[in-house]
């Protein structure tokens, strides 16, 4: 039962990880269209919140399995270590200059329908 109550534990900070990533991530494209400060700086909020929880996951993970016990189709996987990658994106968000992504994507010849 214990061992149930830690994965779940792990698992909600690995959704709520998520879930501030992507809010951080929606903050920081309207930053880009509109040029708030306010944007940004709410980005860089829920971006610190998402480095806390995957920290806060991995040390759920490192308790109950050792480290590094993942493996997947790039090799073994260091929970502890993506850490910094979390706090990466809080130093991009901070960095993140208006108007970096274009308004449309570049068209490529494979996007066209066919001619009649």
């Amino acid at each position: 039962m214990i061992e149930t109550l830690g994965d779940i534990t792990a698992m909600a900070h690995l959704g709520n990880y998520y879930a501030e990533k992507i809010r951080g991530a929606s903050q920081l494209a309207l930053f880009d269209k509109t040029a708030k400060p306010s944007q940004r700086e709410s980005a860089v909020k829920h971006l610190l919140l998402a480095a806390d929880h995957w920290k806060r996951y991995a040390a759920a993970y490192g308790v109950q399995y050792r480290q590094p016990l993942l493996y997947n189709r790039v090799g073994w996987v260091d929970l502890p270590a993506f850490a910094a990658k979390a706090e990466q994106d809080v130093s991009i968000a901070r960095l993140w200059v208006p108007g970096t992504v274009p308004d449309e994507p570049p068209s490529r010849p494979a996007d066209r329908p066919f001619r009649k």
